[in-house]
């Protein structure tokens, strides 16, 4: 009977924690269909943790209420056999004196036995108390980790983002460069071509003016 209580009581524990995590997954989904990318994306690590918990909750409380089903079946029996052997000793107590003595001393062995049982019970407390506070820490490590896993992600998009503009700008400042350096060739070209053609006009002017001096000297002459 103690044992079938113990199962109970930890029967009663997954199922409530099996509504919380239901609860959980509701959200979840929530956040999936309705949040943004990042938030969709975070949804969905949470959901597949999720379903594995109610996974192994399902399994849990399926082999706890086979336990608790066989307890049952053997308390039953073992109620039966004690309803039993109560009605033969009532009949044989007076017939048999030893009898009442065994009896006596049996049930001296159940004081005995009693604490010891309690204590054993309070122990499983303890330790359905301490394995519970341990699957909610490995939970919230595990929750911190998710979450260091996203920032880490967010932080390499970011310096990739960066690393784009950086290639964009570096790329336009050399087409401005190689822009900046034809229009510099052309205009040398053209004020070469400029000066050129100021020699040619100075020279012809030049012939001219020589030309001129040699007819008036000839007249003169």
């Amino acid at each position: 009977m103690a044992q079938k209580e113990s199962i109970s009581r930890l029967k009663i524990a997954a199922e409530e924690r099996l509504r919380q995590e239901q609860d959980a997954q509701d959200n979840a989904k929530q956040q999936s269909e309705y949040g943004g990318p990042e938030e969709k994306a975070a949804a969905q690590e949470r959901l597949k943790f999720i379903d594995e918990k109610i996974i192994e909750l399902h399994a849990q409380l399926k082999e706890r209420e086979a336990i608790e089903t066989r307890l049952a079946k053997q308390i039953e029996s073992l109620h039966k056999e004690k309803a039993k052997l109560d009605s033969q000793l009532r009949k044989q107590i007076h017939t048999r004196p030893g009898l009442l003595e065994q009896l006596k001393s049996s049930q001296k062995a159940e004081l005995v036995l009693r604490p010891r049982v309690q204590s054993l019970i309070k122990r499983e407390a303890q330790t359905t108390k301490v394995l519970q506070s341990m699957e909610k820490r490995l939970e919230e490590v595990m929750a911190q980790r998710r979450k260091a896993a996203r920032k880490a992600k967010k932080k390499s998009g970011k310096s990739r983002v960066k690393k784009r503009r950086a290639a964009k700008t570096k790329k336009s400042a050399g087409k401005k460069t190689k822009r900046t350096k034809t229009r510099t060739r052309k205009a040398k070209t053209k004020m070469s071509r400029k000066k050129a053609v100021r020699r040619k006009v100075a020279k012809r002017k030049i012939t001219k003016r020589k030309a001129k001096t040699r007819r008036s000297k000839s007249k003169r002459r």
